[in-house]
């Protein structure tokens, strides 16, 4: 597991105590891994809507890589 250093705002500092507090994450960085899975998923969401488009140029000018996306295995969760 790599180990990053990341900045927040108080606000979200804020809403991730209030996560903790309510029991429902046992450390931050189960919240972040948990925020990082929905963005991938969203991520491939808008990727498969592009692939859905003939544009294949559009694609590459977009820098869309279907392996960025790829989610961890579950195993790891």
């Amino acid at each position: 597991m790599q180990i990053e250093l990341i900045s927040i705002t108080d606000s979200q500092a804020n809403f991730v105590k209030s996560l903790l507090e309510s029991g429902r994450y046992v450390d931050s960085s189960e919240i972040f891994r948990e925020g990082l899975r929905l963005l991938q998923h969203r991520e491939l969401e808008i990727f498969s809507e592009h692939l859905a488009k003939p544009d294949s140029a559009l694609h590459a000018k977009q820098g869309l890589n279907p392996e960025l996306f790829s989610p961890p295995p579950l195993a790891e969760e």
